[in-house]
């Protein structure tokens, strides 16, 4: 059972998971303030943290927006990709329609969608160098932005971009550079750390 409290404005899948993983197939009362849009991931060729999955580890996914939830249980998906990654874009394609994100794919393309922005694709690429806890921090801390192609943003000058990365660096993106949006331009924004839970 899954009891949501103060979802307003936050995608909360990576919080779920991490409760999910640490206490059972229940979860009670998950309370999380809005604001913590870090990156978190679940990768592992079917096992957590080296162990096989087993039927008492029930991954689920829990977005919210202000007045809606949306709760799955992703083990399947888990079990067919092998990893659960979390980047600030709605997994489910209901949250995702109503944050209004499909407009800005339509206006911008890919950045704004779930499989196919920047961080989507580093985490399917490198997914599979995730060993153990310090390959995980490795993961997470990631950004590589001058040399990885797919930090690249070919509507932007200078093309290397900082934003695009697992571990988000807006604020090493030149001010006097051009952007087709807010969130690719210089400021004060970035990645300063990582949180991975020890396995249990």
């Amino acid at each position: 059972m899954v009891k949501a409290w103060s979802c307003a404005g936050t995608v909360q899948e990576g919080n779920a998971l991490r409760k999910m993983r640490l206490e059972g197939t229940e979860v009670q009362d998950l309370i999380h303030p809005p604001g913590n849009g870090q990156p978190l991931g679940f990768p592992k060729q079917g096992s957590a943290h080296g162990r096989p999955f087993s039927d008492h580890l029930h991954p689920i996914s829990l977005l919210g927006l202000s007045g809606m939830v949306v709760v799955a249980d992703k083990t399947s998906e888990l079990y067919q990709k092998t990893y659960w990654a979390s980047y600030n874009i709605p997994s489910f394609e209901t949250v995702f329609n109503a944050s209004g994100l499909q407009t800005l794919v339509a206006q911008y393309g890919d950045w704004f969608s779930y499989d196919g922005s920047p961080r989507a694709q580093i985490f399917r690429r490198n997914q599979s160098l995730v060993h153990d806890i310090e390959s995980m921090v490795r993961l997470m801390r990631y950004n590589d932005y001058l040399h990885d192609p797919l930090s690249l943003c070919k509507a932007c000058n200078p093309q290397p971009n900082g934003e695009n990365a697992i571990s988000a660096r807006s604020d090493l993106n030149p001010a006097n550079g051009s952007y087709p949006f807010e969130a690719l331009r210089q400021r004060s924004h970035g990645g300063i750390d990582v949180k991975v839970p020890p396995p249990p």
